[in-house]
């Protein structure tokens, strides 16, 4: 049977929780032959990107850029949600950020697939620029060191990487003390992580012990 293209203009609504790569159907609204049921037309989703938004299922990200004034003194500014409405994100009275720090809003985010009435989360990155170095006056920076001197700080744990050169401290029991320096006790010595001959399965590193 001969067949003739048609061209139709239509809008359909495609649900806010639909994925890429996801199928939609129309069904019985493709071609159409004699004695054969009507076929269906069938879409796949490509969702295009969003401004500032991104989405991870159900839930939205987004980053917003803070003065360090705000992120030390308090902070207030409208976001515009993917639904139209306008949310007002304030900070909490004494809230600190710190540079790439989260903060979510609960079920602010999309509808989860299969259940329209749970939603997903809204998280919002935060990042923190500095004044320029021109605007702050010796002045302003006096009054800046007085401030900061005299607040708290939380304490910060220096986390050491072990690798090839490292030097070690190496607890030995009485028998490995006795092999190695002839001395039958338990004991703490020195050395130097070495370089592994071969690749082995244990996950331990050969130490060179200082000479005593």
């Amino acid at each position: 049977y001969p067949l003739c293209a048609l061209a139709v203009s239509d809008e359909r609504p495609v649900s806010t929780q639909s994925t890429w790569g996801g199928k939609i159907t129309l069904s019985g609204e493709g071609h159409s032959l004699p004695k054969f049921k009507k076929g269906d037309v069938t879409f796949t989703v490509r969702i295009r990107k969003h401004k500032i938004y991104h989405r991870k299922g159900a839930d939205l990200g987004c980053e917003h850029t803070l003065t360090l004034c705000q992120a030390l003194c308090g902070y207030s500014f409208r976001l515009k949600h993917v639904s139209g409405k306008v949310l007002i994100i304030q900070s909490n009275p004494g809230e600190v950020v710190q540079p790439g720090e989260l903060k979510v809003l609960k079920d602010h985010g999309l509808p989860q697939k299969g259940n329209h009435y749970i939603r997903g989360h809204l998280y919002i990155k935060f990042k923190v620029i500095f004044p320029l170095a021109k605007s702050i006056t010796p002045k302003k920076l006096s009054i800046l060191e007085k401030t900061l001197s005299k607040v708290d700080y939380p304490e910060v744990e220096e986390k050491i990487e072990l690798g090839v050169g490292s030097r070690v401290k190496v607890k030995l029991a009485p028998n490995a003390a006795q092999k190695i320096y002839g001395i039958f006790r338990a004991m703490d010595a020195y050395g130097m992580i070495a370089e592994r001959k071969n690749e082995s399965k244990v996950n331990a590193w050969p130490v060179e012990l200082d000479h005593r």
